[in-house]
């Protein structure tokens, strides 16, 4: 298989306006949540995780992080990513389609609820992996094994167990799991001051922020560093 030198991704390529429409769009829900509340909070907090999780699924691509030089293998990756956004989008989707039945006690789950939750569940865990490295992707997956297995271990350790329906109803299927109320925190609270702060050091406004605090302390003992 002959190698293929990799080439410089163009500033305006298709991935990157794909992310800038996805950044934006979250943006716009970000600033509607700060001034006028939730407009409904089912659809932004699936919309959030799902617009998340895509963006960084685009965002930090496995092709750039293994950087292949061989088409086939960067073609695998590219499908990797594929298979994760076909994953996220559809357990999305399906959520939205059957959490008002959940919420009523009339909805009888299934193996292929199960499936679609466990699917959206994998693609979480390797996006967090892909960010965050290692050690917080090990402890997302003991934290779910000790949920699964915590009923066969000993003494202080050991609880009443749960099935791995209930262990995706709480995880995928409700508002104590991914769609809690840390989403909801960081939409309405987190977001904007992020958003704030990239605008301030993009525009830089940052520096003159501080040049104002040195200019007004810097003549009192301890000024600048309060500053």
């Amino acid at each position: 298989m002959a190698d293929v030198t990799a080439q410089a991704e163009p500033r305006w390529s298709p991935r990157r306006l794909v992310v800038s429409a996805l950044a934006l769009a979250l943006c716009a829900a970000t600033f509607y949540t700060s001034g006028f509340g939730v407009f409904d909070e089912i659809i932004q907090r699936s919309m959030t995780v799902g617009i998340s999780a895509l963006l960084v699924i685009l965002a930090v691509p496995l092709v750039n992080i293994h950087k292949p030089r061989s088409a086939a293998v960067r073609g695998l990756l590219w499908g990797i990513d594929g298979l994760l956004i076909f994953a996220i989008s559809l357990a999305i989707y399906w959520f939205l389609g059957v959490y008002g039945e959940l919420e009523s006690g009339l909805y009888i789950f299934t193996p292929l609820d199960q499936a679609i939750g466990a699917g959206a569940i994998v693609v979480l865990l390797e996006l967090s992996r892909r960010l965050f490295g290692l050690p917080l992707f090990i402890m997302a997956i003991l934290s779910i094994a000790y949920f699964l297995l915590g009923s066969h271990l000993p003494w202080i350790f050991t609880h009443a167990g749960f099935g791995t329906e209930q262990t995706l109803r709480t995880l995928w299927y409700s508002f104590d799991g991914v769609f809690g109320t840390p989403v909801m925190v960081v939409l309405s609270l987190i977001f904007i001051y992020i958003i704030f702060g990239v605008v301030l050091e993009g525009t830089g406004g940052t520096g003159i922020l501080l040049k104002i605090a040195y200019s007004v302390t810097g003549a009192w003992r301890g000024g600048p560093g309060h500053a």
